[in-house]
């Protein structure tokens, strides 16, 4: 049996497919695209944002929220995210760390101590 460009399509939509974050607002859940997924443009572009977080005086919570408004699906989506997040940079870093390491953090855990 031959493989169809069909079934590759499936398979690269599952195996890259978009982080979703759910905000808990009774709407669809944000999606962020799949890094390998986006415009080379707009790639190097969150590229050279995320450079900028090094940089001695970077405003951090502008540059993450630049960032994820430019990888979500639309930009309102992206706004809809950051305004969730309500100023908080640590949860926007840990929004971008999600989404760069394409996973699904889950319900937090109960700790073992």
């Amino acid at each position: 049996m031959a493989i169809t460009l069909e079934n590759i399509r499936k398979a690269a939509d599952k195996k890259f497919a978009p982080v979703e974050f759910d905000l808990g607002d009774g709407k669809a859940p944000v999606r962020l695209k799949n890094p390998i997924r986006l415009d080379k443009k707009v790639r190097d572009q969150v590229t050279g944002l995320r450079e900028t977080l090094g940089e001695e005086g970077a405003d951090v919570e502008k540059v993450v929220s630049d960032v994820l408004t430019k990888v979500a699906e639309s930009a309102s989506e992206g706004k809809r995210l950051v305004a969730a997040a309500d100023g908080d940079t640590a949860v926007l870093l840990q929004i971008l760390n999600s989404w760069m390491e394409g996973e699904d953090t889950g319900e937090a855990s109960a700790s073992d101590d």
